[in-house]
Formats: structure tokens, C-alpha cells, sequence
């Protein structure tokens, strides 16, 4: 165990829940059911850091997330590990995807997910 993450156990539990991201808080609590893991991945999703990674993940997760397998979560959430660049980069053909998320198929799902259509579907 690593001493950061030691440190952090030895906080507050008040403390970790304020003022720490909801990845790390998932790592602590281990005990998430689907809704509240929907939830978070949704809200992963649009708060990634680079706004068009932001609308292509999250405009994706808005149409699918709802009837994603657990395994199919479970694959979303390895997609929600990597960096923006990379999403964007693989999206974009710009950079091949890693043999490790080849098998991904959330991810192949999310290359070929058409953002401009869902762009203008939820236009206001």
C-alpha cells in the first residue's frame, strides 16, 4: 500500500468524502450498487476534463448507459480510466487503440457513436 493512499485512510471519513474525487472514493468503497455506479459513470462522463471528450462520452453514455450489461460497465469503466487525449485521439483515428482496449467493445462503440447526430437530437 502505497503511503499516499495510507495517509488517506487515516483522514477523517468526512474529510475523504469533501474533498476527494469520485474515482478515488469508488477505490474506497468497494461496496457500489448498478444505480449508484450509473450515476458516477455518468457524471464521469461529462466532468472529464476536455470538453469534447466531455460530449462524445457523455452524449454516449446518455443514449446507452441505461442498458449496458454490468459487463458492459465494467468495460466503460476501463474506457472512463484512460486520458482524454488518448479517447480523443482514438476517436478521431488519430491514434491506434492499445491492443489491451482492443477487445473493448464499449469502446469500438463510442469510436463509432455519431456525436453531431446527438448533438442536434438534444439541442434546446
Amino acid at each position: 500500500m502505497s503511503k499516499t493512499y495510507q495517509t488517506i485512510l487515516s483522514l477523517p471519513k468526512n474529510y475523504v468524502k469533501r474533498y476527494s474525487t469520485l474515482r478515488f472514493n469508488q477505490e474506497l468503497d468497494m461496496s457500489e450498487d448498478r444505480h449508484t455506479r450509473i450515476k458516477r459513470l455518468l457524471y464521469q462522463s461529462w466532468y472529464r476534463g476536455c470538453k469534447e471528450t466531455d460530449r462524445i462520452v457523455g452524449y454516449f453514455c446518455k443514449d446507452y448507459i441505461e442498458t449496458m450489461s454490468d459487463k458492459e460497465l465494467d468495460m466503460l469503466d476501463e474506457v472512463m480510466d484512460q486520458s482524454d487525449s488518448d479517447i480523443y485521439g482514438w476517436v478521431n483515428g488519430n491514434q491506434t487503440v492499445p491492443e489491451e482496449l482492443e477487445s473493448n467493445s464499449v469502446l469500438q462503440r463510442i469510436i463509432e457513436y455519431d456525436v453531431g447526430d446527438a448533438i442536434k437530437r438534444y439541442a434546446v
